[in-house]
């Protein structure tokens, strides 16, 4: 664990809104317009992500398309950085904090403090979560199809 160690991204926003549902964590979602813009944003959560106050606290997600993040209510446009509570479900999910990328590490770190303490932890018991996610209709569409019904 060191100060040039990558921030663990996770492959995409779907899958990452889904993962930290199931986490029962806090997900960041780090926004820009190109890969160079990215790059530094990852060096940026990675110096905290891997912080003792935040190591293991939220699952991190990278992007340079803003249409992946239309499941993500109260999302203002100019924002770089932002913390989302993951749905029951972990097919949308709402801001707990937003940023521009230039905010300072210690208006970051307060903006994380914050969140963890706003995130809100849901016990899922899968058997009753399986069943209300059946009653509702929802079903997550996997990457590769499911052939064992079973």
């Amino acid at each position: 664990r060191g100060a040039d160690t990558e921030l663990p991204v996770m492959s995409d926003v779907r899958l990452a809104i889904n993962v930290a549902s199931c986490d029962n964590q806090p997900l960041v979602i780090l926004r820009a317009t190109n890969q160079d813009r990215l790059a530094e944003l990852k060096a940026k959560m990675s110096k905290l992500a891997w912080s003792d106050g935040f190591i293991g606290q939220f699952l991190y997600v990278a992007t340079t398309d803003s249409a992946d993040l239309k499941a993500i209510r109260g999302l203002q446009a100019s924002s770089e950085i932002i913390v989302v509570e993951p749905g029951h479900f972990g097919l949308e999910g709402d801001v707990l904090a937003q940023l521009k990328g230039g905010v300072s590490e210690e208006d970051l770190q307060e903006a994380l403090d914050v969140s963890v303490v706003l995130h809100q932890r849901v016990d899922k018991q899968t058997a009753s979560h399986t069943r209300l996610g059946s009653r509702l209709g929802i079903q997550w569409k996997t990457a590769l199809p499911v052939t064992d019904t079973l």
